[in-house]
């Protein structure tokens, strides 16, 4: 290297270390101006197909993998948090998913819920699928299992599963779904037929607990929304709170670090603190 090209590279050096000094020593330091975020707003990222989503869940310890359920477009899943979909459940009969439940205990492990076909399970994160329907009820019609949208697995049991039904009640599996028995001991007498898709959700913080919300009709103008929760002894027990009537619960979720029920409804999110252990 000769003498010029040995200072202009030195030169090259000085400056740069000097531009780098320049900058702000911290990227948190910098302040934004909150204006330039409000234009923020949620936009479709796949996948790009007609017909809408009635359920969708995550898996908590792969903060990048969801799955969601089309009306008609059978089950779909990410692994890159929504950049890329892939169908999985497209081999199978049916595409009208109502719910779907991954097991928090065993991630490999998915519930889904369809229109007439009953539940299928998968126990290898959704390559491979098997009905898993014996004993839950038919439909009016007969010979198809009824219409499922809501589902749940126990969060510490991967073969405990519950299905709610808006004309049947409830049902339960212990053996990963090879079974389906009736678990509606303490609700309303077999007849009780709310008006709209009761709702589950497991308490985090006990496990054995686990909520029902339902719209039970009490005469033609006046719907009644109950709260029931499940007791040590297997039975289900009334939960007295004022929630509204003639309102459509669409959603039950329980926060776990307020430990406080929400009940979603169309216009507006209800908060119930949880009670004590029956």
């Amino acid at each position: 290297m000769t003498r010029c090209h040995a200072h202009r590279a030195g030169l090259f050096f000085l400056v740069s270390v000097l531009a780098l000094l320049s900058l702000p020593q911290s990227v948190e330091a910098q302040q934004y101006d909150a204006a330039l975020l409000k234009g923020m707003k949620y936009r479709l990222i796949g996948p790009y197909r007609g017909g809408r989503a009635l359920t969708a869940v995550g898996v908590p310890t792969q903060p990048d993998v969801y799955y969601f359920g089309a009306v008609s477009g059978g089950v779909w899943k990410t692994v890159n948090a929504g950049i890329t979909w892939e169908p999985i459940f497209d081999d199978q009969p049916v595409s009208s998913i109502g719910s779907i439940a991954v097991a928090e205990s065993d991630p490999n492990v998915i519930y889904v819920a369809t229109a007439r076909e009953g539940v299928y399970r998968s126990d290898d994160e959704g390559y491979r699928w098997a009905n898993a329907s014996k004993g839950l009820p038919e439909a009016s019609a007969g010979g198809r299992p009824a219409e499922i949208r809501t589902l749940v697995v126990h969060p510490r049991n991967p073969d405990m599963a519950y299905i709610a039904h808006e004309r049947h009640g409830i049902y339960r599996t212990t053996d990963g779904g090879a079974t389906w028995h009736r678990f509606d001991k303490g609700l309303p007498p077999p007849a009780w037929r709310p008006t709209y898709s009761p709702r589950l959700a497991f308490d985090p913080g006990d496990p054995d607990r686990l909520y029902l919300v339902f719209a039970q009709p009490i005469h033609s103008q006046l719907v009644r929304n109950r709260l029931y929760v499940t007791s040590a002894t297997g039975e289900w027990l009334p939960v007295e709170v004022d929630l509204p009537p003639n309102t459509t619960i669409v959603g039950l979720t329980i926060d776990p670090a307020t430990r406080a029920l929400h009940f979603w409804t169309q216009d507006a999110v209800l908060e119930l603190p949880l009670s004590p252990k029956p």
